[in-house]
Order: structure tokens, then C-alpha cells, then sequence
């Protein structure tokens, strides 16, 4: 720590109180995030081998299996669609699924090789020489470098090439095109290449509390982790443009008439949402997507955990696939019985959205964001659902329980 000089951490000090009033971040923050951006598939081997046991990959792996099922099955009972529904569920059933860390991770020698052009030592009397560090980080980010450049002309091995890393919190569909990465200087038609199967990641970051946990009641987990999931799979059968703006197939553009229908229905929902603290009405023509997608990964999750249910009931509470002895049960959480099951699938749904914000952070998200706030996600996407208002006996007509409701995927 000799390297970080007092006046510098002064200046930093008065920069971050001034804009977040949260002060500079302690030492071992400011220590950690350079390593995980700059070597995160060692940082990762380190942090999956204390906290992510195979199984429990495995395990989180079956639900988001389970669900991407659901999805499909849904897919193939909405009318509105009849004409791309084939094309829109095979490319769902080609996604390929990345879930916590790269299947090579722990495999020493592809480690290694991975890291080969990382051949970089600090002798131990420069260890804390400010150039010497420069360097080590400068070589670093040259291995991601060479890394990249090395695909140009390959066909990328996917489980190598990760977006969002794998300690990162959150999940992302990669379409069709789409560029992930920030460095490649590629030709189009070489991303094009590079790209041509959609995967989704699920990074390590993701499979812990309040999203993932192992030996939590199973239901609880859909409803967390495999909402978002679901929420993702949304993402992979929206219309998408070319950067000419041209429709890219399945889609046409009578087609999109009936989906822009189905969009208009969550336009009006939550652009109706008035915020009383922000003192702001939501935009829903610019949260739809998201808004669809909400509500569509949570059908999703609920659907694949009916499923996961019926499977548990037909095995007389034996193990299913993938699955912890601990973490399949359909009882009730002892601690809470006034709340069925059901119910407590939605409020594990809805605290993964439960977070502080102030009137000027949530003004900002209203304005800017393509994401609806937490609270309206969460009762905009339930108030759509009847399974949710029988669950909590909504009365008919009342905010969750509308006489009108929006259809998603």
C-alpha cells in the first residue's frame, strides 16, 4: 500500500464525498476491483472454489433448465405469433446457457494456458515500485488483448469468451450481432461470425442470497433466480433492427403490428404509475421491453416450478435431477405459516427488487432508465398475472387484480 500516496487519497476522498457522500471506498475495495477486472478467471477460480461446490452449479443449472422449458411451452400457446412461432422457439432452444463460471475454470492446465501469455514476475525487492506495478497491470491488460485479437478469423469458443464476467452480479442475453465485447476492432461481418448462436450468462455474482441458495426450499429460488432467467429469455424473441434499421427475422412488419398491440398494453399500464416522491410519471415507451420481459420471466418461473413440484409429488420426495435433498421440499417455511406456498413464491419474486433509493436517485432512474424502478416491476409484472391475485385473494377490480391485463411471451 506504500504506492498510494496520501495526497492522492485526499483528493479522492473530497471527489467521492462531494458526488455520493459515501467517501472513498475502503482499502480492500479499491485493492479487489482492479484484480477482478484485470485477472477474473483467477479471481473467480479462487471465489467458485470456497463458495460455488459443483453441485450447487449443477442444481442452479436444473432450474434454469426447467424454466427455459416453461418458456417454450408458453411460446407455443400464444395465437398472436403463429407465423414466426417456430423460428422464435428454435432460437431459444439454441441459446447456449453459461451458468456461475466457464466449464474450463477448473481444469488447472486450461487455466494455465489461458494465462500463458501472463508471464510477468515481480522480484521481490520491487515489489513495491510504482513502475513495476504500472508494467505487471500494463501486461495484463495486454493478455486480453492478444486474447481477443486471437479469435479474429475463429469461430470463439463461447465458454472463454464471458459477458458479464463471471463475478458479476446480473444476467444478460447476447443477440444475435451483438457486440460484447469493448475491444475488438473487427469488421462487422467477423462479429457477425463470432456471434452467430445467442448465449446467456448467468455469472457467479448471481447464485447467491436473495437470489440463489442452495438448500433454501426449491420454489424460492425459481422464483428468484429463475424469474430472472425467464426474464432474459424475453429479451432473446424481441423484434431487433440491423444497423440499417431493417426487421430482422422471424419478424415482418405485419407481424410487429400485433407485437407493438401487445406493447402498447404495458406503455399504458406504467406510464399510468405516478411516483409521489419523485413527483414523476413512468415512461413506459421507453421501460416496455424491460416490462414485458418482467412479466414473461416470472410467468416462466412460476410454470417451471408448478412443474418442478408435480416431479417432486410423483418421486414421493426422492432427489430430482439436479436437485439438494434439503432444497426440495413443498412445505411451508415454519417460521411463516400464514403464507402459502404460492404466496411465498411471489414475495421471494418481489425482494429481489427490495433496495433504498432517494427521491432524486429514483426521479433519475424514471428519466433515464430503460428499467422501471423496483417497486413498480414488481407490481406492474404481478398485477398481470391471475395466479398472483388468487394467491392473495386481490378483489376483482382492485390494483393487483385489474379487470384488464397485459400478455406477454
Amino acid at each position: 500500500m506504500d504506492i498510494i500516496f496520501l495526497p492522492f487519497t485526499d483528493i479522492q476522498q473530497n471527489f467521492y464525498s462531494t458526488e455520493s457522500r459515501e467517501g472513498l471506498k475502503a482499502m480492500k475495495k479499491q485493492c479487489l476491483e482492479p484484480l477482478l477486472q484485470s485477472i477474473p478467471y483467477l479471481m473467480t477460480r479462487i471465489y467458485a472454489e470456497q463458495h460455488l461446490p459443483m453441485n450447487e452449479r449443477n442444481n442452479a443449472r436444473h432450474i434454469i433448465e426447467m424454466v427455459k422449458n416453461s418458456f417454450i411451452e408458453s411460446m407455443r400457446k400464444k395465437n398472436w405469433i403463429d407465423e414466426p412461432k417456430r423460428e422464435l422457439i428454435e432460437k431459444v432452444e439454441q441459446i447456449n446457457i453459461n451458468v456461475g463460471y466457464p466449464d474450463w475454470l477448473m481444469d488447472d492446465k486450461n487455466l494455465e494456458n489461458f494465462h500463458i501469455n501472463l508471464n510477468y514476475t515481480i522480484q521481490e525487492k520491487r515489489k513495491n515500485d510504482t513502475l513495476t506495478l504500472l508494467q505487471y497491470y500494463s501486461n495484463v491488460q495486454e493478455l486480453k488483448m492478444l486474447h481477443l485479437l486471437s479469435q479474429i478469423g475463429e469461430r470463439v469458443n463461447k465458454s472463454h469468451f464471458w459477458d458479464p464476467l463471471p463475478l458479476h452480479v446480473g444476467a444478460t442475453y447476447d443477440y444475435v450481432g451483438h457486440i460484447i465485447s469493448t475491444f475488438i476492432f473487427c469488421l462487422k461481418y467477423f462479429c457477425l461470425h463470432f456471434f452467430k448462436n445467442s448465449q446467456l450468462a448467468i455469472p457467479m455474482g448471481l447464485l447467491q442470497p436473495p437470489f440463489y441458495e442452495d438448500d433454501r426450499p426449491f420454489y424460492l429460488n425459481y422464483a428468484s433466480l429463475g424469474s430472472f432467467f425467464g426474464h432474459e429469455m424475453g429479451h432473446s424473441v424481441t423484434p431487433r433492427y440491423s444497423e440499417f434499421d431493417q426487421l430482422l427475422p422471424p419478424w415482418n412488419m405485419n407481424i410487429l403490428k400485433d407485437y407493438l398491440f401487445k406493447a402498447q398494453c404495458f406503455v399504458s399500464q406504467y406510464t399510468n404509475y405516478y411516483d409521489k416522491e419523485a413527483d414523476l410519471h413512468l415512461d413506459g415507451t421507453r421501460t416496455f421491453e424491460e416490462d414485458m420481459s418482467d412479466l414473461a420471466g416470472i410467468q416462466a418461473a412460476y410454470y417451471a416450478y408448478q412443474e418442478a413440484a408435480k416431479r417432486l409429488a410423483m418421486t414421493n420426495g426422492t432427489n430430482l435431477p439436479g436437485q439438494s435433498s434439503s432444497s426440495m421440499t413443498t412445505q411451508r417455511i415454519q417460521e411463516l405459516p400464514e403464507f402459502s406456498i404460492d404466496m411465498l413464491f411471489f414475495i421471494s419474486f418481489a425482494q429481489k427488487w427490495c433496495r433504498f433509493s432517494t427521491h432524486v436517485q429514483t426521479r433519475m432512474r424514471i428519466s433515464k432508465s430503460v428499467h422501471s424502478p423496483g417497486k413498480y416491476r414488481v407490481n406492474g409484472a404481478l398485477s398481470n398475472l391471475d395466479i398472483f391475485a388468487k394467491a392473495f385473494n386481490c378483489p376483482i377490480g382492485s390494483a393487483m387484480n385489474p379487470a384488464k391485463r397485459c400478455e406477454s411471451w
